[in-house]
């Protein structure tokens, strides 16, 4: 209080506290051991869940051609990542989804010349959503902006005892590719040339 004496029972009443550090306090998990130090544990399922497929097909269409096809799966998660505490500081969703593919034509002109074209598709994925992605500062400091969907909780600093804080991101990387080779060999020689695209 004002006048230098002790609040009641050593507490500060909830009427003099900041609002804006009420809020953010709640993103935290009340102790749960005695003592002021280390007084908090948590024992905190972690799910990891990873898919990943294969699948190739061959095919002789002539005696001189041959086709080829491999497609290749990877799906790691999106799983949940827990940060330091339950509550703050993790990702709602976390991992890749990743597809490479290909499709390969192999025509022999003669026993000397052969000729290689391979289309591929690359897609790959990739989830980073904070563990408080829906939280909207906004409600805690009136005249902030809205974040984005990968806005997460604000950093948040306490000096000498922790600093944490949320972001994210969703990427995506596509590719695809054509290339063409030319096998030929004289005699002894053998030349290989080509072209991608």
């Amino acid at each position: 209080p004002l006048t230098g004496a002790p609040f009641p029972d050593k507490m500060i009443p909830p009427a003099r506290l900041n609002p804006v550090t009420q809020r953010l306090g709640q993103l935290w998990p009340l102790p749960n051991l005695p003592g002021t130090g280390v007084n908090l544990t948590e024992n905190i399922p972690l799910p990891e869940d990873v898919d990943r497929t294969s699948f190739r097909i061959d095919h002789r269409l002539t005696s001189k051609d041959q086709l080829s096809g491999t497609v290749l799966l990877g799906y790691l998660g999106p799983n949940t990542s827990i940060g330091n505490v339950s509550t703050f500081g993790g990702f709602a969703q976390i991992g890749e989804h990743n597809i490479n593919s290909s499709l390969n034509l192999t025509h022999t002109f003669s026993p000397s010349i052969l000729s290689e074209t391979r289309l591929a598709y690359m897609h790959v994925r990739i989830y980073r959503t904070p563990q408080n992605f829906a939280f909207d500062p906004s409600t805690v400091i009136p005249g902030l902006p809205t974040p984005e969907y990968f806005g997460g909780a604000p950093q948040i600093s306490i000096q000498n005892i922790v600093a944490m804080s949320e972001a994210g991101s969703g990427d995506l990387d596509q590719s695809l590719q054509l290339v063409q080779n030319v096998s030929v060999v004289r005699r002894k020689h053998s030349f290989k040339f080509g072209a991608m695209i």
